[in-house]
C-alpha cells in the first residue's frame, strides 16, 4: 500500500521539512553519501554538556559551600556549551541542508588528448553542499546545489552573507527557484514522486556542469 504524506499549506516549516527530507532521499538515491563530521561534532559537545550537568547536580547534592561553587560552576558550563552548539549550527550549516562526501566521477577522454594519443579514463571526486530556503509568506521553495572545494567551505558563504556581500556564485551547480503548488494538490498531499525526479534531474544537472568545468581545466 502506498504511503500519502499530507500537509498544511498554510504552514510553511511544515512544507520545508516535507521537502527537505524528500531532497535528502533524492539525493542519496544519487548515490551522493552524507557527511556526518560536524553531526558528531554536536554530539560530542552535547555530551561533554550532559555530563557537566550530571557534575553539577552530584557536587550541589549537599549544597555546601563548595557542591554549591561547583553546582553553579557545572550548570554555566552546560548553558555555555549548548550556547556554542546554537552558534556552530547558525554559523556553519545557515541554510545548508546537506553536506556530501566526495563521489567519484569518470569523465571521458577530451578530443584534445585523443589527438595527443592520451587515452585514460580521468576520475574527479565531487563534493557537494546542499541549501533550501522557503521564505516565510512566499510558495517558492529554492533549492542549491554548490561544488564544496577548499575555497568556499561553510564559513566562507556565511561571511558573505553576514557583511551583506554578494554571494559568490561561481561554485553554484544548479538550482531551481519553484512554487511549492508544483508538488502539493490542493488537499495537501505530496507528489513525492513528482519532486524526486525534479531533484534527481537537478543533480544531474549539476554533475555535468562539473564535469565540463573540470574538463575545461584539461584541455
Amino acid at each position: 500500500m502506498i504511503k500519502f504524506q499530507k500537509v498544511s499549506l498554510y504552514n510553511s516549516s511544515q512544507i520545508q521539512e516535507c521537502l527537505d527530507n524528500a531532497t535528502i532521499s533524492a539525493i542519496k538515491k544519487a548515490k551522493f553519501r552524507a557527511n556526518h563530521k560536524i553531526t558528531w561534532i554536536y554530539n560530542a559537545i552535547a555530551v561533554i554538556a550532559v555530563l557537566c550537568a550530571i557534575a553539577g547536580y552530584k557536587f550541589g547534592q549537599g549544597w555546601s559551600q563548595t557542591g554549591k561553587k561547583f553546582a553553579v560552576f557545572f550548570t554555566a558550563c552546560y548553558f555555555l556549551i549548548w550556547c556554542v552548539i546554537n552558534i556552530l549550527e547558525k554559523f556553519l550549516e545557515g541554510n545548508m541542508m546537506f553536506f556530501s562526501k566526495p563521489k567519484t566521477l569518470f569523465l571521458q577522454t577530451s578530443n584534445k588528448r585523443k589527438q595527443k594519443g592520451n587515452q585514460k579514463e580521468e576520475k574527479f571526486s565531487l563534493t557537494i553542499n546542499v541549501s533550501t530556503d522557503l521564505p516565510k509568506n512566499s510558495d517558492l521553495y529554492k533549492l542549491t546545489i554548490f561544488e564544496q572545494t577548499n575555497k568556499n567551505r561553510w564559513w566562507y558563504q556565511h561571511k558573505l552573507r553576514r557583511f551583506k556581500k554578494k554571494e559568490d556564485n561561481s561554485f553554484v551547480l544548479a538550482e531551481f527557484n519553484k512554487s511549492v503548488g508544483n508538488w502539493f494538490d490542493e488537499n495537501g498531499v505530496f507528489l513525492k514522486e513528482k519532486f524526486t525526479s525534479e531533484v534527481i534531474q537537478l543533480l544531474e544537472n549539476a554533475q555535468t556542469k562539473f564535469i565540463d568545468k573540470q574538463q575545461k581545466k584539461e584541455d
